[in-house]
């Protein structure tokens, strides 16, 4: 978390087989970049997920990207 309370990351061992070498848990994260605002509610602007959040494998982990342009709340 960032001095100003913007969440900035969140990581978890997560159940899978991500290399292809057997199930189990492997290190899964995700970086929050930017805030934007829809009404009332702040979200993280660009997210970034995938395994072996934190160490050397990160890059070739990472599996999803995504920016957030619109939400809509009911």
């Amino acid at each position: 978390m960032s001095p100003s309370g913007r969440l900035e990351s969140a990581s978890l061992l997560r159940w899978g087989d991500p290399d292809g070498r057997g199930y189990g848990k492997h290190p899964f994260g995700a970086v929050f970049e930017g805030e934007t605002r829809f009404g009332d509610f702040t979200l993280p602007r660009t997210v970034r997920a995938g395994w072996w959040f934190g160490g050397d494998r990160w890059p070739e982990g990472e599996f999803i990207r995504f920016t957030v342009d619109e939400a809509a709340y009911r």
